[in-house]
């Protein structure tokens, strides 16, 4: 009895997904830190950009979408945190924020400029 509820047990905590991500960008900045978040065993749930050619194009196994879809994306994937990059161009809608606050999705702000990968992924993992 008691190893079939161990075994139960454990089967049930490592079959959690993992926390999602949804990252600002598709350029070296996302790309690099995505990628290494990946092997890291965090999902990247998808990627944002306001370009219509990049619309629903794959990047490492995720699907760019617009900034206006963010909050359904992050409501539909259980996201806790949106990445923000200090060189990015994109905006987040200021009706998107106020859906992302409600969903307690938190916006991490990453600066490209002054932090190395790892130190990155130390701010992504709240470390």
């Amino acid at each position: 009895m008691y190893s079939s509820l161990k075994n139960w047990l454990l089967r049930l905590i490592h079959s959690r997904p993992s926390e999602g991500f949804i990252l600002l960008g598709i350029d070296y900045p996302s790309h690099a830190l995505a990628s290494a978040m990946q092997q890291r065993g965090l999902r990247v749930i998808a990627f944002i950009d306001e370009e219509p050619w990049n619309h629903r194009t794959q990047m490492l196994g995720a699907t760019v979408h617009y900034p206006i879809e963010l909050a359904a994306l992050a409501q539909r994937h259980a996201v806790s945190k949106v990445i923000r990059f200090s060189n990015s161009s994109i905006e987040i809608p200021s009706e998107v924020l106020v859906q992302l606050r409600n969903l307690d999705v938190e916006v991490v702000a990453i600066d490209t400029q002054n932090l190395a990968l790892e130190a990155q992924m130390s701010r992504v993992l709240g470390a």
